[in-house]
């Protein structure tokens, strides 16, 4: 097994102090299997449908979804890509609203790419380094 396993952070906001913002950082378990990634590639699948049904480039889709919907959808797996440390209410109320779908986006990619953004790696180095 890679001694390097990748790992990901997600930083959630608690609360708002002032100016300031009081937050909870979660990292990804240190092993995620690979049935996430069943799970993941299914998401993406829909997703990628349910656009093409948009695009006009296919004529219907069995269970179409909203935007609602797909968020929806991508919080959940979310919650469980991060081992249930944080609940779907936790998340979604602990997001910037102008970066939320991005975040879930992220979270997707990451297991169905294993993309990592310059920034999360970093943010997650220093998280690991603090949990010693």
């Amino acid at each position: 097994m890679a001694k390097n396993m990748k790992r990901r952070t997600i930083e959630l906001v608690t609360g708002v102090n002032g100016d300031g913002l009081e937050t909870v950082t979660y990292a990804t378990p240190i092993f995620v299997s690979t049935e996430v990634t069943y799970e993941a590639y299914d998401i993406t699948e829909r997703i990628e449908e349910q656009v093409k049904f948009e695009e006009g480039k296919i004529d219907k889709v069995e269970d179409p979804l909203t935007q609602r919907g797909m968020f929806e959808m991508l919080a959940d797996f979310t919650v469980k890509l991060y081992g249930d440390k944080f609940t779907k209410k936790e998340l979604i109320a602990g997001l910037h609203a102008p970066e939320a779908l991005m975040t879930l986006q992220e979270n997707l990619r990451f297991v169905t790419q294993g993309d990592q953004s310059e920034e999360n790696t970093q943010m997650t180095k220093k998280f690991l380094a603090k949990k010693g």
